[in-house]
């Protein structure tokens, strides 16, 4: 896990990906606590390394971290691009706004957030979701950011049914 933290770009960068084929894993999500406690305790690269493993991770837990994070200047941009990546919404850097959506949404989870995305009136949103879902394994479904609204309905049923199995 400590390769995440790595001040060597490429080191870092082959450690992310091995995060990337790994999450969900018993192991790798053993390792998130660590992970989001770095990206509140940490020193300014502990937390830029520990949001890009965060967003890779897709962990929902870490949100009001990332939302604080909204506020640090050298951090934003990468907090706010977290924000999208797991909550499918587009990239906004005011924090009130963001604790607004998490009070409302939070509890959803991030299935919720995923299938509320494919619907979405912004077209921004659901090619966030449209994103998710290519990079689902397994899951096959017929769903563009462009599609009529009675064919986004079908592809969410869709979705719906592939977790609900």
């Amino acid at each position: 896990m400590e390769r995440i933290f790595d001040r060597d770009d490429q080191t870092r960068g082959i450690a992310l990906r091995f995060v990337e084929s790994v999450r969900g894993s018993r192991p790798m999500n053993a390792q998130i606590p660590a992970i989001r406690l770095r990206l509140r305790e940490g020193d300014e690269h502990s937390r830029s390394a520990a949001i890009s493993a965060l967003m890779i991770l897709r962990d929902e837990l870490c949100i009001p971290a990332l939302i604080e994070l909204l506020g640090h200047p050298s951090l934003q941009e990468r907090a706010a691009a977290a924000l999208t990546r797991i909550a499918f919404l587009p990239t906004d850097l005011d924090a009130a706004s963001w604790t607004k959506w998490h009070k409302a949404h939070g509890p959803d989870g991030r299935l919720a957030w995923l299938l509320d995305a494919m619907i979405h009136k912004d077209r921004r949103v659901r090619d966030n979701a449209a994103k998710e879902l290519r990079m689902t394994p397994r899951l096959t479904v017929n769903y563009h950011p462009d599609l009529d609204r009675d064919a986004l309905e079908s592809a969410r049923r869709t979705v719906q049914r592939f977790f609900a199995r």
